[in-house]
């Protein structure tokens, strides 16, 4: 009998809320298997290829060591290049879902490594549990999750998280900071939200082992970092040059502002937050519930203060490179996910300490960092760039190396002249990539209407010049014209084109002079009904020579 009572004894033994923490951490595992899916084929499910993605799919070469390390907007982008090279090698422009699949892998491997960086500052896995599920389906942070070119902000945070963890350990240097040097570089070569992440990395080392440890941690980077500026010359400062110092202090309050009203949705919310983290961070630091050398607290506490921290001089150093495009970019997607990023874990040590304190407070703390998570799930298509935007956009670029003229226009022809598609995604790119088989296989017969809307889109070529306009006069819409192949025309005014074809009415494209203000014929026999778009007339100038 004495057997089954050390048995029983032994089951009284476990620690008290041991199954409960077990279900913090699977209940989190299942909500990121969970939300995998539904971030690719729900929440991002109308995305295509856009804007930055186009600069890695239709330029450079894998066998060309100059365009792994040629500046992407500023940016260190060796890994984005590497991975859109890979996958345009693999799938083309079959299908978006894998160059979008490697961005959601990396969002959640950000938001485990978030709850890990909780779980070593003390928080308790249900709170843990909680914040990092604040990011899981952060729409306010869209375009770091579900945009392919996430991967260069999102890899950049994911490396420094990975840098962060292997460094925070006790004892000499060893095994794992030369791993973490590793990831620091890896961080880098994503963009250069990598030297924020080197900086948080190093003030977490400083604070937890010292200054030996954290120069081992950056020197390595900023040497890296130095000669690639030196050799590649990335235009870091903004054309304008450095920003004054108020607006350096208004760009930071936007920042933190736009990082709280994404993570609560509501005013109340907001506040309750900020409360938070000032009174329960603070009294972390200074009069814990549960006393302990200040040393042991520097430990505890090193990476999340690195971050919050982090996350201001994150701030401080975009707006010296994006300043010129006013201060409501400060409040961008892409800067919110890393802010908030930034900020849970300082928040999730805030809701331990007044937890402890008392225990009803946990689900307060639980309730402010999880209450707008249903919010901000249903915000991820709250943009501009819609669901009818890159239906047309796929629409148009596919279809162009389709049509049965396809091969009389010049490459440089931009079948979607676009503020945000690269010149670069032009004819030439697109016959090339339909022959090398990157294309999705054509689907039905190609109808008059569709041919008709082609025939302007690449015979009515548009082009940006530099010349100044002359001989300009004013014409009262419609203008009927059949110019003759390789005519030019000029219009500085936004115009609507369509093919005559009789009596039918047939598709019209619009043109904005922004885009370029120089037309081109590239097709003989063209019937032209030129008229003004949303306005009585149009410009015409003299086409320059």
């Amino acid at each position: 009998m004495a057997a089954p009572a050390r048995d029983r004894r032994r089951v009284r033994a476990v620690r008290p809320g041991a199954t409960s923490d077990a279900l913090a951490k699977w209940g989190f595992v299942a909500f990121v298997v969970v939300a995998a899916p539904l971030l690719i084929f729900r929440l991002g499910r109308f995305h295509w290829f856009f804007s930055d993605d186009w600069s890695f799919l239709a330029s450079g070469r894998v066998g060309s060591l100059q365009d792994w390390f040629q500046p992407h907007n500023a940016h260190w982008s060796t890994i984005p290049f590497l991975s859109y090279r890979t996958l345009w090698h693999l799938v083309g422009l079959k299908s978006y879902l894998p160059y979008q699949a490697v961005v959601v892998a990396l969002h959640l491997a950000a938001a485990v490594m978030l709850r890990r960086v909780a779980r070593r500052a003390g928080v308790r896995p249900w709170i843990a549990t909680a914040m990092a599920g604040a990011l899981v389906l952060f729409g306010p942070g869209a375009d770091d999750i579900v945009w392919a070119i996430g991967v260069s902000f999102t890899g950049s945070l994911v490396f420094g998280l990975g840098q962060l963890l292997l460094t925070d350990h006790d004892g000499p240097i060893g095994r794992r900071d030369a791993l973490g040097v590793v990831a620091g570089v890896l961080g880098l070569m994503c963009s250069g939200i990598g030297v924020a992440m080197a900086i948080i990395v190093g003030g977490a080392v400083l604070l937890r082992r010292g200054w030996k440890p954290a120069a081992i941690q950056t020197v390595p980077l900023a040497i890296a970092y130095g000669l690639y500026v030196r050799i590649q010359h990335p235009q870091i400062e903004s054309p304008l040059g450095r920003p004054p110092i108020d607006k350096v202090w208004r760009w930071i309050v936007n920042a933190e502002v736009a990082t709280y009203r994404g993570l609560g949705h509501w005013a109340p919310v907001e506040i309750a937050l900020v409360v938070l983290l000032v009174v329960g961070f603070g009294l972390a630091w200074f009069a814990p519930a549960q006393p302990s050398p200040w040393s042991a607290r520097r430990k505890r506490l090193a990476m999340p203060t690195a971050m919050i921290v982090g996350g201001v001089i994150f701030a401080a150093i975009t707006v010296q490179g994006r300043w010129q495009l006013g201060l409501d970019e400060a409040k961008a997607s892409r800067y919110v996910y890393l802010s908030a990023a930034f900020t849970l874990p300082a928040l999730a040590v805030a809701a331990e300490e007044l937890a402890r304190r008392r225990r009803e407070l946990m689900f307060v703390g639980i309730a402010l960092l999880v209450v707008a998570i249903p919010s901000n799930a249903s915000s991820f298509d709250h943009s501009v760039f819609n669901r009818s935007y890159f239906d047309n956009q796929e629409r148009v670029l596919l279809t162009a190396p389709r049509v049965p003229f396809a091969d009389q226009v010049s490459g440089a022809v931009q079948p979607l002249p676009n503020p945000f598609i690269p010149s670069t995604v032009n004819m030439g790119f697109l016959r090339s990539a339909q022959n090398e088989g990157r294309l999705p296989s054509p689907h039905g017969v190609l109808s008059a209407t569709t041919l008709n809307e082609f025939r302007v889109r690449l015979g009515f070529a548009q082009f940006a010049t530099s010349t100044l306009p002359a001989n300009c006069k004013t014409v009262t819409p419609p203008l009927l014209v059949s110019p003759a192949r390789a005519d030019a025309m000029r219009f500085t005014s936004a115009i609507a084109v369509s093919i005559v074809d009789g009596n039918r009415r047939t598709p019209v494209v619009r043109f904005s002079p922004q885009i370029g203000q120089l037309f081109v014929i590239e097709l003989s026999g063209l019937h032209l009904k030129i008229a003004s778009a949303g306005a009585p007339s149009f410009t015409m100038c003299d086409a320059p020579r």
